[in-house]
């Protein structure tokens, strides 16, 4: 679905695809590998299982992670983010989805109103460790 004058890519433009899970991100990412753009990138949302980068490249641009939102949300295990970002450069974690997703209130206990207090970046907070992560990558390519 490229133009045909696409060639190298757009400079302006970044390709990316969803990957809510490790057999999406095996199904999709060797296409994207294939296509030359300034920035390819990840968006692990809503990242419902485990997700794995290869351990050789080549990785992501970007990827960008987030729990999934709503009334009938599915928890977001944090696992899941921690191993995702690993190898990426540049991260951005969009938010946890929902507080009762959020690690204050899942692993230290706080109430959910307590977190909205101490974390309120997005739907259910966006810290991870106390720090907001939300990195943007320079084209490389």
């Amino acid at each position: 679905m490229l133009p045909s004058n696409w060639g190298d890519g757009y400079r302006n433009v970044w390709l990316g695809i969803t990957a809510e899970d490790q057999s999406r991100f095996n199904q999709r990412w060797p296409l994207l590998q294939q296509i030359p753009a300034v920035v390819r990138f990840i968006s692990y949302e809503p990242a419902i299982g485990p997700l794995c980068l290869p351990k050789k490249g080549p990785f992501p641009d970007w990827l960008i992670s987030g729990g999934e939102s709503g009334g009938g949300a599915r928890p977001t295990p944090r696992t899941s983010l921690q191993i995702a970002v690993v190898k990426v450069w540049y991260r951005f974690i969009n938010s946890w989805g929902s507080y009762r997703n959020n690690p204050l209130v899942v692993e230290k206990g706080m109430t959910i109103e307590d977190a909205k207090a101490l974390d309120n970046f997005g739907k259910g907070g966006g810290l991870v460790d106390g720090k907001l992560v939300r990195e943007f990558p320079l084209p490389v390519r």
